[in-house]
């Protein structure tokens, strides 16, 4: 399937997709790590249709991304999620993160938030980042998976530790807010301001607001203006983290357990 669309695609044969698939507070999938330039995908339309043990799980996973994408060939989803699954199937959990992005958002399959929060879900247990967020907000907003904000607070302070800025600004609000964590203006000062200096505009917007009345607030704010680096900011003292609540391996993303 995969070969046989390479050549179509070489040919001319598939239309071209150009629009953005994604929307609403759905963020794209963020920039995952390939090595295209030394991974030729026209390599594999030799291959036999069925020879999906061919090829390493990175080089399928590359090529879902090109397909997804439009990079190099025409877009194609049904194709991108046919490499991907090649992929995930051998351990690859980028590729799981993008299957749970497509069946978010039915880009090239029919519309499923149960099995997209699966496929974050298990993705997010073996430390994806971007899936980790994107679970949470499937817990946040009871998408596909059992609303529980203690949780979702859970996820996002695995991504936000690795650096995932979106995780970050919902770590400084779920501490603002005391929405599955206990409030804490110290803390959610802390993850706005590392989410502010990735260029996060909204975190940006929450400290200028906690700046009117927040000493700390006001030194966090003045260097993310200055673009300085950070000195004297408050450190990081994950006292509520969540203990006993946190997300454990055998919880399931599906709603409709029983």
């Amino acid at each position: 399937m995969i070969a046989s669309f390479l050549v179509n695609s070489a040919n001319g044969d598939e239309k071209k997709v150009s629009n953005s698939p994604f929307f609403g507070e759905w963020r794209s999938p963020i920039n995952v790590e390939t090595n295209i330039k030394s991974f030729n995908p026209f390599l594999l339309i030799k291959l036999p249709a069925d020879s999906s043990l061919i090829g390493s799980s990175s080089q399928y996973h590359e090529l879902g991304v090109c397909l997804f994408y439009g990079t190099g060939m025409n877009q194609n989803y049904s194709a991108a999620r046919e490499s991907f699954i090649i992929a995930a199937s051998q351990g690859y959990e980028d590729s799981k993160y993008y299957l749970g992005v497509m069946y978010l958002n039915g880009l090239g399959v029919l519309k499923d938030e149960v099995f997209a929060a699966k496929y974050f879900f298990e993705a997010a247990f073996k430390g994806n980042s971007p899936s980790q967020y994107q679970y949470g907000m499937c817990l946040k907003n009871g998408i596909g998976a059992q609303k529980d904000p203690v949780k979702a607070s859970a996820m996002f302070l695995k991504a936000a530790e690795q650096g995932h800025s979106d995780a970050q600004y919902e770590m400084g609000m779920a501490y603002r807010t005391g929405k599955g964590v206990e409030p804490d203006d110290t803390q959610a000062i802390y993850w706005l301001y590392k989410a502010a200096i990735q260029g996060n505009m909204s975190a940006k917007q929450n400290i200028e607001d906690m700046a009117k009345t927040s000493k700390e607030a006001k030194e966090a704010l003045d260097k993310v203006n200055y673009k300085s680096p950070p000195r004297n900011l408050p450190p990081h003292q994950p006292k509520n983290r969540i203990l006993n609540k946190s997300v454990v391996i055998t919880d399931l993303p599906l709603s409709l357990t029983s």
